[in-house]
């Protein structure tokens, strides 16, 4: 027997991830019937009777009446909703990783994901932008430019000239030469991007990725049952519908490893994904309500409501969001990967092979970290 999932979101821009007034997006997939959304959504808004005749969930997030609305249907359907909530800022921030060190890395890039080294930049990078570091700043607005302008855009313009700008941080400055040492294969990866692939075309935007993870999660827990899915009228998702035919009737379960851990990449559909409007579909309207409450939560942690949203979620969130602990040298995993980042740029400039023992060096890394670290800590005292 198949289950109904609807599906919605909330913030998106499209490949403009650096919006400073929608800091995050959030996509919800809900699993609920459509006879189930309709009398759900009705019962609120009879009980509540927000303004309009269908909810909407950026208006109910910002008025005490509306916030009481989406506590009561996240008490209803929170257990049955996955949210994955993208700080867009710290998602462009990894697709740096993605398109300019995964080329060069991408022979033997296992090692290098096994200890975060993707996590440890992608959060060096935010920080510094987040900081308002000039450098940083230059460099995230050029990244988003050349992406998106798909080979229209010379690399050279990634960083600004040395002049031009304060210095950056020792960190960033490591990137800036890593980047200047692979100069022409990380311009042939972005320069095959420029195919007229919507894949390509929509890489910078997080819709396609938020609800492909969200169905391969749904399909673990409901395996081997598929899956009806009932999505609003996004452009990304509506140009990339044929890639999701691929899992039509998709019952294999094939394992890999992702940077998160081992996941099978294949959800179950009994059929095409569908398209409607939120007027037309309950529960799409149920979804968008949850999407805004994961990313109005979000973005004020402090809330009591937001504090009771997130409970109402419970496990059911996937957070692409900062962690800075992860570049703090003071832990192992904050000094081996800033040590390899050196390692990797030492060896870029001396054009030796950036693969040949590395397994060994990180190995050694990690027995030494422990001396390493009390050095730093008696030096601290």
């Amino acid at each position: 027997m198949p289950t109904h999932i609807s599906c919605d979101e909330t913030g998106a821009t499209g490949p403009n991830l650096l919006d400073a007034s929608q800091p995050y997006f959030a996509y919800a997939a809900v699993a609920i019937a459509p006879e189930a959304a309709d009398e759900l959504v009705k019962g609120l808004i009879k009980r509540y009777r927000p303004q309009g005749r269908e909810l909407k969930g950026r208006y109910l997030v910002t008025s005490s009446p509306g916030r009481k609305l989406v506590s009561a249907l996240l008490t209803e359907c929170g257990k049955d909703a996955m949210v994955s909530v993208w700080e867009k800022r710290f998602a462009l921030a990894t697709q740096f990783f993605e398109h300019v060190f995964e080329p060069v890395l991408a022979k033997q890039n296992s090692m290098f994901y096994r200890i975060g080294f993707h996590k440890f930049v992608s959060n060096l990078l935010y920080v510094s932008f987040a900081a308002s570091t000039p450098r940083a700043i230059h460099t995230m607005e050029a990244f988003q430019r050349i992406v998106r302008a798909r080979g229209n855009e010379p690399l050279t313009n990634l960083f600004a000239d040395q002049n031009s700008l304060l210095p950056s941080a020792e960190e960033l400055h490591d990137i800036e030469v890593f980047v200047a040492c692979h100069r022409q294969a990380i311009a042939d990866y972005i320069d095959t991007r420029s195919e007229t692939d919507p894949v390509y075309r929509w890489s910078l935007d997080s819709s396609v990725s938020a609800i492909w993870s969200l169905l391969m999660s749904w399909s673990e827990r409901l395996d081997p049952e598929p899956l009806i899915v009932t999505c609003d009228e996004l452009k990304a998702l509506h140009e990339m519908r044929e890639r999701f035919d691929l899992m039509i009737g998709r019952t294999d379960r094939p394992v890999v490893t992702y940077p998160t851990g081992d996941h099978s990449p294949i959800f179950n559909l009994a059929e095409p994904l569908r398209f409607a409007k939120s007027h037309d579909e309950a529960g799409i309207q149920v979804a968008d309500v949850v999407a805004a409450a994961a990313a109005h939560a979000f973005r004020n942690m402090d809330a009591s409501h937001s504090r009771e949203w997130l409970r109402l979620l419970g496990g059911n969130l996937q957070a692409i969001i900062p962690d800075v602990r992860l570049i703090n040298l003071s832990t192992r995993e904050g000094a081996i990967n800033a040590v390899v980042l050196k390692e990797l740029v030492d060896r870029s400039v001396k054009h030796v092979d950036l693969f040949e023992g590395m397994g060994e060096f990180i190995r050694t890394a990690y027995l030494e970290f422990p001396s390493y670290h009390q050095r730093i800590s008696d030096a601290n005292l």
